[in-house]
């Protein structure tokens, strides 16, 4: 179950179309000009301040609005804005709340649920919302022809994951089924916690969608199709889409058919794709952004010296891996990928590459789920223990290791890991691994394809262990490294099914997170934080362990962009 990562700005698109051109665009040119002072250029955030639009940069240009083709964290940040689940998780407390429902009641037996919809739910062209859009649209989030990655949210209800493998084509078995208009009835193929439940259908991955304008400009199960674009994409969330230029910027306006629409603050949001953190950060510093969605880490130590400084740096729910591709020789021996985990020297990178951004972790699941202990497994930097399993494998001191390659998204903290990793398998093991850095949307595309050989990846999975663990089951949509295990399989589909309890699941859990770490389809490296920067006119942006950011609740004070304090050099300031 993927949650939001980086700041997870659950919303996303917009600006009320003025009829103006936006006169100072976002391309790289025009923004180091403002920066350097090239031309006069009014601060974007003390405009947007007065305006009630807030500008946000995301890591690259977003892949999908569908939001049963997404998979990537920076595409639910801005589906989040454009659509509304039946339930959300309020960011303060993180408790969950009443969203496209207004309640529910949850069976006795845990093998059933019924939500009562709204009835001043409206989409954004003024339709009702109701129980049969969550219907139409679950079904097709389960359609194998569709390809959704993350379809597993829903295979707690029946028939599900028959659907989704194909092995059933009657999608009227689907568990989900609208007893009235405004009355959904789920049923469970086997007994599911609340809190596992609500966590799934508070996931941007279960909104509904609009079946009239999604059919009217493709079919069904078509991936990429028109419908999810400005002029056709109709959402039931706080706010609307308004345009998308291409490596410039996608605006959205505060939605006037919103069922809260009155309590929704922002007048709308412009999110700049923006590769560069370091570009980010200067674009900060010059007033033209409110919230970057990362930070160099050369910068961290700066900006956390500054008395009152915008810097966030939080730990968060997410881990990050390498993930390893099982299929390919030679690394399909347990042997190789333990050498590897083992050759990394975790609190030595932690550091140097993140600079206190990661806390070094020598197991998958972070610190702090709801009722879990870890297991005793452990990862930890053994480099004697390395060289011995490389020798028992065939290449002593590396020879004849084939060279293989290190993927990872583009990014200045996804090169600085690759070269210092790169550089201990070297020293320990004696092999060449070559670093491949490819844009977000190709990077996924090779993810999603099984091209690698090895590949920095990251998952955040909610407050439970099942976000986590439940993905690598034998033909798993994001299984990335094509693991199967009989015994995992068993713990996740059989035994963690037959029970309710939360204290007898952990235990399930923890047994699965054990033959994870031995048998290492993975290579845990680092609990993640969330850091980034944050204008302090920004208002109701809580941090917390789940990264979860609700941008209805989100204001703008009417306040200068940040300023660097005076004595300070901008060329420290700038990591120069």
């Amino acid at each position: 179950m993927l949650s939001l990562a980086r700041p997870r700005i659950q919303s996303g698109t917009g600006l009320r179309r003025s009829g103006r051109r936006d006169f100072c665009s976002f391309s790289l040119a025009a923004s180091l000009l403002a920066i350097l002072g090239g031309c006069n250029f009014e601060s974007r955030v003390a405009r947007g301040n007065a305006e009630g639009v807030m500008h946000i940069a995301l890591g690259s240009e977003p892949q999908t609005l569908d939001p049963h083709v997404a998979s990537g964290s920076q595409e639910y940040q801005l589906i989040a804005a454009l659509f509304e689940p039946l339930v959300s998780i309020d960011p303060t407390d993180l408790a969950f709340e009443p969203a496209a429902a207004e309640r529910w009641e949850y069976d006795s037996d845990g093998l059933g649920a019924t939500f009562f919809l709204r009835r001043d739910g409206r989409w954004s062209n003024g339709d009702p919302v109701t129980a049969h859009d969550f219907v139409f649209a679950w079904r097709r989030a389960v359609n194998p022809r569709l390809g959704n990655q993350l379809a597993e949210i829903f295979f707690h209800l029946e028939g599900a994951r028959s659907l989704y493998r194909a092995e059933s084509d009657d999608f009227s078995r689907l568990g989900a089924r609208a007893l009235d208009d405004y009355t959904l009835r789920l049923e469970f193929e086997y007994p599911l916690p609340l809190e596992a439940l609500l966590l799934n259908v508070s996931h941007m991955g279960a909104v509904p969608v609009h079946r009239g304008s999604l059919l009217e400009h493709g079919a069904e199960a078509a991936r990429y199709s028109g419908w999810a674009k400005p002029g056709a994409l109709y959402g039931n969330g706080p706010f609307v889409l308004d345009s998308w230029r291409f490596q410039r910027d996608l605006r959205i306006s505060r939605s006037p058919t919103y069922w809260d629409t009155e309590n929704v603050a922002l007048e709308g949001l412009v999110f700049h794709p923006v590769n560069s953190v370091a570009t980010q950060e200067k674009l900060f510093r010059s007033g033209q952004i409110h919230v970057t969605s990362g930070l160099p880490s050369s910068k961290l130590g700066v900006y956390g010296a500054i008395a009152a400084s915008p810097l966030v740096n939080e730990p968060i729910m997410r881990s990050e891996y390498f993930a390893v591709n099982l299929q390919r020789s030679p690394l399909a021996d347990v042997r190789v990928r333990r050498a590897l985990a083992l050759a990394i020297d975790r609190e030595a990178l932690a550091r140097p590459v993140y600079s206190g951004a990661a806390t070094a972790m020598g197991r998958y699941l972070p610190p702090g789920l709801l009722g879990y202990e870890p297991p005793e497994e452990r990862i930890a930097f053994d480099p004697e223990t390395a060289r011995k399993l490389f020798v028992e494998a065939g290449f002593p001191g590396g020879a004849g290791f084939p060279e293989l390659e290190l993927l990872a998204a583009s990014g200045e903290s996804g090169r600085a890991l690759s070269t210092a990793v790169l550089q201990m398998w070297s020293d320990v093991l004696g092999i060449k691994v070559r670093a491949v850095n490819q844009e977000y949307q190709v990077y996924l595309d090779s993810l999603v394809g099984g091209d690698f050989d090895l590949v920095l990846a990251s998952w955040s999975g909610g407050s439970l262990p099942s976000g986590f663990l439940d993905r690598w089951v034998t033909g798993g949509g994001t299984n990335d490294s094509r693991f199967s295990n009989a015994a995992f399989d068993r713990l996740i589909e059989v035994d963690s099914r037959s029970t309710a309890d939360l204290t007898e699941l952990m235990t399930v859990y923890r047994e699965a997170e054990a033959i994870l770490l031995r048998e290492l389809p993975i290579i845990p490296l680092f609990r993640r934080h969330d850091t980034f920067l944050k204008q302090p006119c920004v208002q109701g942006m809580p941090v917390n362990p789940l990264g979860v950011v609700d941008l209805k609740r989100v204001a703008l004070a009417p306040m200068q962009a940040w300023q660097m304090p005076e004595g300070m050099e901008f060329a420290q300031a700038a990591g120069h």
